[in-house]
């Protein structure tokens, strides 16, 4: 956090800031009085040192600036600025190199100073002193320190699109957080001569800050030649984007026809259908082989396919038809994977792109509920399952006397709930006949169960 000195000013009958202190490193501080002086100080830590704050008498020299930054103008110059003191007559800045004791002092009347001929690439550090004539000392503490490093311009390398909308750009070194604001971007078409520039939707930073990856909406990047420009941008030693080297050029491609599943939905207890988004081969449809479907989360006895074949009246449509046992609401989630399948104009599936879907079977009403095992054996068995649900429902556990004793609901939609027999203080319910009260909207249902213990 920032730390603030505030005084309440008897005159004024309110508070005003007095001090700034922006590199505090610690939530903590202390006044105490250290130098068995008359007046107390402002202990705190800047991560380094502990460091005190004293209001200034006129014995002493005018207080040092606040708000010191020192920015690279280029791979020569640094530029320094600090918040002026008043009634100061002049500064006095020191400077020199961060590996080197020398200090070399300039005096200057305004509130900023441009120090020239440095070593690219080398760090300088910079402190700032207030002269007061008025004061016992003439030239006052020095302020903290700040560091500044000259280099080189920093540049754009090149920009990069890729699907679906987004754009790498990289520069030739870490930039400044202050990168990642969208106005810093602007994207023409090369063909276009209105001009009109578009803003990427945000902004993420990449490979240390060397690089951004901006989103774009999709109706901005379609095919064609694009040029993206970077203005009001900075390198991570605030050295200015070099202007000459401020643009890129990219490309946008025709997007290459995708093949891929785009939904799976159990028709009967013994059918689904698979759904893609564009006509099918039927002959690479109607092998058995390219299919496969388990229970999610479940290692014990899996589904199996009896057969496969393209829909006749729907050209992206295929129907597996199931082997022995059915899919009912049992609170179970499927998964079908497809491989070697191709659209009828010969695009393959992706492999893991578009090559599952998973499915669940939801209750159409209530008619159906039912909870197993029943009876409940909790020293062979690790939950109990409410089938028959719709795809939201509000189950309550009651005993025979109609005491609520625990309450929860059906949200995912697979038509089942797993439940662990512990009432809403987690405690497991004892041996006893329960009942299983179930609503959705205006239907409800009950089933009784035994909990055996």
């Amino acid at each position: 956090p920032d730390g603030y000195v505030v005084d309440y000013d008897e005159a004024q009958n309110g508070m005003r800031v007095i001090w700034h202190y922006a590199p505090v490193a610690s939530n903590t501080t202390v006044v105490t009085n250290l130098g068995q002086s008359q007046t107390n100080a402002f202990c705190f830590s800047d991560g380094m040192n502990v460091r005190a704050f004293q209001p200034l008498g006129s014995q002493t020299g005018a207080p040092p600036p606040g708000n010191i930054e020192a920015h690279p103008r280029d791979a020569a110059s640094v530029h320094l600025q600090w918040q002026p003191v008043a009634e100061a007559e002049g500064y006095v800045v020191y400077h020199g190199k961060v590996d080197s004791e020398d200090d070399f002092t300039a005096i200057v009347n305004d509130n900023e100073y441009l120090d020239t001929d440095l070593i690219a690439e080398q760090a300088y550090r910079y402190a700032v002193a207030t002269i007061d004539s008025q004061r016992v000392q003439i030239l006052g503490p020095r302020s903290r320190e700040v560091i500044a490093r000259p280099s080189l311009a920093p540049r754009v390398l090149h920009a990069t699109f890729f699907e679906p909308q987004q754009v790498a750009v990289t520069f030739s070194e870490p930039m400044h957080e202050t990168i990642r604001i969208n106005g810093r971007f602007c994207v023409r078409r090369v063909s276009d001569d209105s001009l009109s520039c578009r803003v990427p939707e945000s902004v993420v930073l990449s490979r240390s800050n060397s690089e951004v990856i901006l989103t774009f909406a999709k109706e901005v990047l379609t095919p064609g030649d694009y040029e993206i420009e970077v203005t009001n941008a900075f390198d991570a030693d605030r050295v200015a984007l070099d202007s000459l080297y401020a643009r890129a050029r990219f490309g946008v491609a025709e997007s290459a026809p995708r093949f891929y599943l785009s939904s799976a939905r159990l028709e009967s207890p013994k059918s689904v259908l698979l759904t893609f988004n564009l006509p099918v081969d039927p002959l690479s449809a109607g092998m058995l082989d390219n299919y496969s479907i388990r229970i999610q989360n479940e290692s014990a006895l899996q589904p199996t396919l009896k057969s496969a074949e393209a829909v006749a009246d729907d050209a992206t449509s295929v129907r597996l038809q199931l082997g022995e046992g059915y899919i009912a609401a049992t609170g179970l989630n499927y998964l079908i994977t497809v491989h070697g399948v191709r659209s009828a104009s010969g695009i393959p599936l992706t492999k893991g792109d578009g090559d599952a879907a998973g499915f669940a079977s939801a209750a159409a009403s209530l008619d159906e509920v039912k909870v197993f095992p029943n009876p409940f054996v909790a020293s062979r068995h690790e939950r109990l399952t409410i089938s028959g649900l719709t795809p939201a429902a509000t189950i309550k556990i009651l005993d025979l006397q109609g005491r609520v004793l625990a309450t929860f609901t059906e949200t995912d939609g697979n038509g089942g709930y797993a439940w662990d027999a512990r009432d809403q203080q987690r405690n497991p319910l004892p041996s006893g006949v329960y009942v299983c009260y179930v609503t959705s909207g205006s239907q409800t249902a009950w089933v009784k169960f035994v909990i055996i213990r």
